[in-house]
């Protein structure tokens, strides 16, 4: 089982219509032994990560390595970014769905 959480999703524009996305994500596998007791221990999976536009279609997902348990990603996507979701295809068993899907607000505002 896995805890993903987005914690800080921020855009910055740059020039010719391209946001660089920075994403803050708290990573942790969560091992369940026979009598239901749980274990955190250092995730070490691929997991992708989708951008989305306003109008709910995929600007950019790539695939990237959760190794830590605090990381962060930037991305540079075409268009003003609207949220950004941990394993779109919900390929993976969450412990908390809810927090793996954040509304990205602009840097500084």
């Amino acid at each position: 089982m896995y805890d993903y959480k987005l914690n800080a999703v921020t855009y910055t524009a740059l020039e010719n219509n391209i946001y660089r996305v920075d994403v803050a994500i708290d990573a942790a596998k969560i091992k369940i032994d026979s009598l239901g007791i749980e274990q955190i221990i250092t995730p070490y999976n691929w997991v992708d990560i989708a951008i989305y536009s306003a109008e709910n279609e995929i600007q950019y997902s790539k695939r990237v390595l959760f190794d830590k348990e605090k990381m962060y990603f930037s991305f540079e996507v075409n268009g003003i970014p609207a949220k950004v979701v941990i394993d779109p295809k919900r390929l993976l068993i969450e412990k908390t769905i809810d927090d793996n899907t954040k509304t990205i607000a602009r840097k500084g505002k």
